[in-house]
């Protein structure tokens, strides 16, 4: 009794301890992301008429640490607006999708996760392209087809030219001129 209640306490601190790994995991990544999206928001003019611009429309933008947030509908929720920079937007759907705490959930749950944080044009497609050359994804996707049937064998003919197959093999090259006679 006592040594199964050791086995269940070890058990326990063994799953708090992957849980603080993928906590700090998951805050030592969003730094990084954080940290390039501020370096590469000097180098998009669009970001930065964005910029300027959410100084003014303060009821729809709200700006801190150098970084444009997107007032979302939900009360107090702030969307990161991207900048344009296909490389910052592979790293950000990436760190959503294929992380451990992540867990290649598909495209519908990692679009979910990024519009709960993020925000850029065309990240519908963006998370979709992504998704759709993930090898660990694509390599263990559920198969929707329905199961084939069982081959059915043909019927064995009961004399010679009973049955008569016929393969047609088009595409091939046109013979040379030197060729002709052997055809």
């Amino acid at each position: 009794m006592l040594k199964d209640l050791e086995t269940e306490q070890m058990h326990c601190l063994e799953l708090n301890r992957a849980r603080l790994f993928v906590v700090l995991l998951s805050s030592l990544t969003t730094d990084l992301v954080k940290q390039n999206i501020e370096r590469l928001a000097h180098e998009d003019p669009d970001y930065q008429a964005l910029f300027e611009r959410a100084k003014e429309m303060e009821s729809k933008y709200i700006v801190r640490e150098r970084l444009v947030y997107l007032l979302g509908q939900d009360e107090g929720r702030m969307l990161l607006v991207v900048p344009n920079n296909a490389d910052l937007k592979h790293q950000i759907i990436m760190e959503a999708h294929n992380t451990p705490y992540a867990g290649h959930k598909g495209q519908t749950a990692t679009l979910a996760f990024l519009k709960k944080h993020f925000t850029w044009s065309k990240m519908d497609s963006d998370v979709r392209d992504f998704i759709k050359h993930c090898d660990v994804c694509q390599k263990n996707k559920r198969d929707y087809a329905p199961e084939h049937g069982l081959l059915q064998p043909l019927p064995t003919p009961t004399q010679p030219w009973e049955v008569l197959g016929i393969d047609f093999v088009t595409g091939l090259p046109k013979p040379r001129q030197d060729m002709m006679p052997f055809l």
